[in-house]
């Protein structure tokens, strides 16, 4: 079962939003917190087994990270030669 963030923030001693400020790479409310506290904070995810759920991610930003290439299959219709496609 996935680890969450409010028993990471459980087992760290500090809040939720705490924990998702200080795990989430873009927030830059990260900062704004000891280096100690970043620190405990990681090092409790990392001994838990956190994983980031990159679905969740993608779902709540709109933006998966990934790129599609459509290429059509008749000849002269793509760019890249039949051969390579």
């Amino acid at each position: 079962m996935a680890i969450t963030l409010k028993e990471i923030a459980l087992k760290a001693g500090v809040s939720f939003p705490t924990v998702s400020h200080v795990l989430n790479p873009s927030s830059p409310r990260r900062l704004l917190y000891k280096k100690e506290t970043r620190d405990r904070i990681t090092r409790t995810a990392h001994e838990m087994g956190y994983r980031p759920n990159h679905s969740a991610r993608s779902m709540a930003t709109g933006k998966t990270g990934c790129l599609a290439l459509l290429l059509s299959t008749v000849e002269m219709r793509s760019i890249l030669p039949s051969l390579l496609i």
